[in-house]
């Protein structure tokens, strides 16, 4: 869409090539094209997940409930990159304790970092939190506040496929060759992308191939 829709946030400032320090800096860094909108909520989520997810019954359930903001989670174990990174644990419906880097083992409350939020109450939140140079939007602002905010959780239940490095992109790639793994990704909700006109994939010739997804453009030249 030329208005609305789905944005992407490039992961570096505007006037210095880094990475962002948190997810702060990156909204404050768009926070004139967040005044310009006008839509009442915004949702946030990182590009590292993949997930059928239908946003209409997760804003749904966040305008309901009258939260501040709401947090989706699943009942899962924490994934072995994300032991010593930044990570939360959340309480069901009404969320009372965020836990960062938790020690605990097991399946618990694992947070997706999906988000939503009212748009100006985002754009106050952000203003606060940069000002006093804080990073995170979770460790700084909705841990911080856990007392004075309605913070909800949102269980998720659906295939999740996350990426958290090489590692775990080979191995979430290599679940899709299972039909319940597809399925179960690519049959829920209709998901559009833009159209690539690439050449079809071009197998040559001695090439074999066997239970594989090839994207178009490829050329396969061994087994």
């Amino acid at each position: 869409r030329k208005n609305g829709g789905l944005n992407i946030v490039p992961p570096y400032a505007q006037k210095q090539v880094k990475v962002y320090e948190g997810r702060i800096e990156a909204l404050e860094s768009i926070r004139g094209y967040l005044k310009k909108q006008t839509e009442k909520y915004v949702i946030m989520t990182d590009s590292n997940i993949a997930v059928n997810f239908d946003f209409n019954d997760l804003l749904h359930a966040h305008i309901e409930s009258g939260a501040d903001a709401t947090v989706v989670y699943r009942k899962q174990e924490i994934p072995k990159p994300l032991i010593k990174q930044s990570t939360e644990a959340l309480d069901l419906d009404h969320v009372s304790k965020i836990y960062i880097n938790p020690t605990e083992m097991g399946e618990m409350n694992f947070c997706l970092n999906i988000y939503v939020v009212e748009r100006e109450l985002l754009i106050r939140m952000i203003d606060d939190a940069f000002v006093h140079g804080y990073t995170s939007f979770v460790r700084d602002i909705l841990e911080r506040q856990i007392e004075h905010l309605d913070v909800r959780g949102y269980c998720y239940d659906g295939y999740v496929a996350e990426i958290h490095d090489m590692k775990s992109y080979f191995e979430e790639n290599m679940k899709l060759l299972e039909e319940e793994n597809l399925n179960a990704l690519f049959s829920g909700n209709q998901i559009y992308t833009k159209i690539r006109d690439d050449n079809p994939t071009r197998y040559i010739n001695g090439s074999k191939a066997q239970n594989v997804m090839v994207a178009d453009g490829c050329v396969i030249e061994g087994d």
